[in-house]
């Protein structure tokens, strides 16, 4: 029994045991043999995933940062655009309106131009051409409109009148705002001193003051003056203090010369003494004619 139990028990018998159980133990459990195999390729998997998990973030964000930079470099931009568009439609707009006036002002000319080659010519009337005009003086400026040469909307002036009823037309003046507003006053004036009371140049500067009145509501009107035009040999003797008229008229041109005023000289409208009524202070109808190329010539010398 002894030997046999030592014959079980041989190294070789034990080695033949021992090695079933190895590959029982080995095979007993495939699936842990499997899980170790596989260990390493799952773990490089998830590094994988979550490194494009990272990337994939990081793409998210850049992406946000580059569309909020250019919606912010859009919006300035946006901003400068229509910053730019404003100034040019600013400058478009000035530029059409000095175009326009630039056109406007270039049709009165060519109509001017138009009216005086027909005056030149004898073919038309000058009359027209104080349209856009005012007319203020004393009885005989009112022979403009007694003659029917022009119309009460354009002649203001009235019998007996004095530079002091200027300032009554202000309102009117800057209501109308005419190119020109021509002033014929005077006789009426020398006769009754007016303005000498303050001094030798009272006068014009009276009258001065007075004209201003009407730029204040009419800055764009030209100024234009009519000389104090004498009376007649006879009417001065017969009434001594026409004999001023001269001094008189000295203010008058100088204060036309210190304002840049037209001053027009109408000496030469009664060099022939046919043209007094026969009370040597008024005109007949012929001379109106004169006058009015006098005065518009002041403003447009091509006119003969």
């Amino acid at each position: 029994m002894n030997n046999q139990k030592k014959t079980n028990q041989s190294p070789g018998s034990a080695q033949f045991f021992d090695t079933p159980n190895k590959a029982f133990a080995a095979t007993e459990n495939p699936a842990g043999s499997l899980a170790q195999k596989e260990a390493g390729p799952h773990k490089k998997s998830l590094n994988f995933k979550n490194s494009l998990l990272v990337i994939t973030a990081l793409c998210v964000v850049i992406a946000g940062v580059t569309i909020w930079a250019m919606r912010s470099a859009s919006t300035q931009s946006k901003k400068e655009g229509l910053a730019y568009l404003s100034s040019q439609a600013n400058k478009n707009l000035d530029d059409v309106q000095n175009k326009l006036n630039e056109r406007k002002t270039a049709d009165q000319q060519a109509r001017i131009d138009q009216e005086i080659d027909s005056i030149n010519n004898n073919a038309a009337s000058i009359w027209p051409m104080f349209n856009n005009s005012v007319i203020l003086g004393d009885s005989r400026a009112e022979g403009f409109k007694s003659y029917d040469l022009l119309p009460d909307s354009i002649v203001l002036a009235e019998i007996g009148a004095q530079i002091k009823r200027i300032p009554e037309f202000a309102e009117t003046i800057g209501t109308r705002k005419p190119e020109v507003i021509y002033l014929c006053y005077g006789l009426n004036d020398v006769l009754a001193n007016v303005g000498m009371e303050n001094g030798p140049d009272g006068y014009g500067e009276l009258y001065e003051s007075y004209i201003k009145q009407l730029l204040e509501k009419s800055p764009n009107s030209r100024i234009v003056v009519c000389s104090i035009i004498p009376a007649s040999p006879s009417a001065v003797a017969a009434n001594p203090g026409y004999e001023k008229t001269a001094d008189f008229d000295r203010q008058v041109k100088e204060m036309c010369e210190r304002n840049g005023w037209t001053y027009v000289d109408a000496s030469s409208l009664v060099s022939d003494p046919s043209v007094y009524e026969p009370d040597g202070e008024h005109f007949v109808r012929s001379a109106y004619d004169e006058w009015g190329k006098l005065l518009l010539k002041s403003q447009y010398p091509s006119l003969n």
